[in-house]
């Protein structure tokens, strides 16, 4: 058989600056493009959840449609796939192929790189940090304990700058035959109702980002609206094309310095990119911790209370908790694949602080809902907020009648995903919340919140 490549396509589901694409040029040899869905992300576990919610997949599979037609462009096939990667893959390369590939992000996907690098040539490549592994690696054999530190090291090495634009190859590729016949079953729920707050795909990415500097200037205001819960044009909503990698936060970065340019004293700016920095923050803690990042006691010597209530699990699932501020939040996060940063920190507090649940089953079913979970981002604010990762405070709980009262005081967000509570007013609700005075036909709490002893 002659010398072939395989390119593995995982979360970089883009032609622009793409570093495969460029590999793969450069050795002039057949290539196959494929992405695989592993099997297990489509399994329910036993505690009713995988990795591929509704809204996930729709987004998804809009990436790779857009994909499949770019590349269908330049003559080359994206061959969509499901199942056991290492086994897929050991097939399409045989005896005589070599893989490229985004080096990992998680151990899981760095245990199927090692495994086949034991047989094959594999290259892999930076895909979604701002850095590559050389320009961070003082830091890493002693990891920062806190963003601030990681934060003002990058102020001081002016050589850990961000690369310089990659732009799209003009792919001159040759398809390499592929005869595997693995489909994929997507999830398919037709009562689902998938309301999702953008399209996925390269062009619209790149469109999007346009569109919120330059066309619409929405990013003047992100300072002062990123914590609004409802509002296309409050957050950057850049999130979800980043951990597809239908945009690089390469490029994100470079726009938004052409940005800052032009506006030198741009707060918004500022806090966009200080919120980009966290992400890189949470990916390379990934790389240097691993598989710690994922156990109950995280990045700490102590284990946190925590209990298993089914219940209270169940409610949490149905989105019945009986606080309507949560359910709110878990309706729209299943039928959207989205809540805004704000609410999602006051889920979190909830499932942690209140109904006392391993704060791990919270970040599962977070990544089986949004569109733009990434494990380092979302195992990491999950922990931070459980006291067992990046924080130096003990624990991060938030009054969440508080915070109903100054992120949604005319329950705008409430009313909308729990149209039932229509007609009743802020102080109904948080009486409600707290077991003072009980609604009529609405569940009662689970667990009740706390008038304010917390943040």
């Amino acid at each position: 058989m002659s010398a072939h490549q395989v390119l593995w396509l995982r979360n970089d589901l883009r032609l622009h600056d793409h570093e495969g694409f460029h590999l793969a040029q450069a050795r002039n040899l057949p290539v196959t493009v494929v992405f695989i869905l592993p099997e297990h992300w489509i399994t329910t576990d036993a505690w009713g959840m995988n990795r591929l919610g509704n809204a996930k997949a729709t987004f998804l599979r809009a990436c790779l449609v857009d994909l499949q037609r770019s590349l269908a462009d330049a003559g080359l096939t994206l061959h969509i796939l499901s199942g056991e990667p290492v086994t897929l893959l050991s097939e399409l390369l045989g005896e005589s192929g070599s893989l490229i590939t985004a080096a990992a992000q998680a151990p899981e996907e760095a245990g199927w790189i090692t495994q086949l690098s034991a047989h094959w040539s594999v290259t892999t490549y930076t895909s979604q940090t701002l850095f590559n592994a050389h320009q961070v690696q003082p830091l890493l054999n002693a990891w920062p304990a806190t963003f601030s530190r990681f934060r003002r090291w990058l102020q001081k090495h002016t050589d850990a700058e961000v690369a310089q634009d990659t732009s799209a190859a003009e792919l001159s590729l040759t398809d390499h035959p592929v005869t595997l016949s693995a489909p994929v079953t997507w999830p398919d729920q037709p009562g689902a109702r998938i309301q999702l707050p953008l399209n996925g795909g390269e062009r619209v990415a790149r469109q999007h980002l346009q569109d919120y500097l330059w066309q619409t200037r929405a990013v003047g205001h992100y300072h002062q609206t990123r914590n609004q819960l409802m509002g296309l044009s409050c957050s950057s909503l850049f999130s979800a094309h980043m951990a597809w990698g239908a945009i690089s936060v390469r490029e994100i970065w470079r726009q938004l310095t052409s940005w800052e340019q032009l506006h030198p004293d741009s707060r918004a700016v500022r806090a966009l990119k200080d919120e980009l920095l966290w992400r890189e923050f949470f990916h390379w803690s990934l790389v240097v911790n691993g598989a710690r990042v994922f156990q109950l006691n995280g990045l700490k010597d102590q284990t946190p209370p925590t209990r298993f209530d089914a219940e209270l699990w169940q409610a949490w699932c149905r989105a019945e908790t009986g606080v309507p501020a949560i359910d709110a939040g878990l309706n729209e996060l299943q039928r959207t694949g989205f809540v805004s940063n704000r609410l999602r920190q006051n889920m979190a507090s909830y499932l942690i602080h209140e109904l006392k649940l391993d704060w791990r089953l919270g970040a599962r079913w977070f990544e089986q809902h949004l569109i733009d979970a990434d494990p380092a981002s979302n195992y990491g604010n999950w922990a931070y907020i459980a006291g067992v990762g990046h924080n130096p405070r003990p624990e991060h709980r938030f009054s969440l009648n508080q915070q109903l009262q100054h992120y949604d005081p005319d329950l705008q967000h409430l009313r909308h995903w729990l149209p039932t509570l229509e007609d009743l007013n802020t102080d109904a609700i948080l009486r409600h919340q707290s077991g003072e005075h009980l609604l009529t036909g609405y569940p009662s709490p689970v667990v009740t919140v706390p008038q304010s002893d917390a943040t």
